[in-house]
């Protein structure tokens, strides 16, 4: 499923937090926050810190309503990164 998903994502596509799932979202440094998670870490730009939360609280679940990324291009880099994380998953 996760592999159908990233091959189908798009601005329309609605992910979802992993049941289950366990995080924290942390400032890490000046640019970067830290997705932490059970077994490990994840570290990405500071920008996409309220498109993350966004998503792993549930606010939002259409990838292309995801705030604070400039475009749907980015948008999409980020739920990409997510859904092969593992974080998220297609709803």
């Amino acid at each position: 499923a996760q592999a159908g998903a990233l091959a189908a994502l798009d601005a329309d596509s609605r992910l979802t937090l992993r049941p289950g799932l366990r995080w924290q979202l942390a400032p890490h440094g000046p640019d970067t926050v830290a997705l932490r998670l059970f077994d490990r870490t994840i570290t990405l730009p500071a920008e996409c810190e309220p498109a993350v939360r966004a998503v792993l609280t549930g606010a939002v679940s259409r990838v292309g309503d995801l705030p604070g990324l400039p475009d749907d291009a980015d948008r999409l880099t980020l739920a990409r990164r997510l859904l092969r994380e593992a974080v998220l998953v297609p709803e």
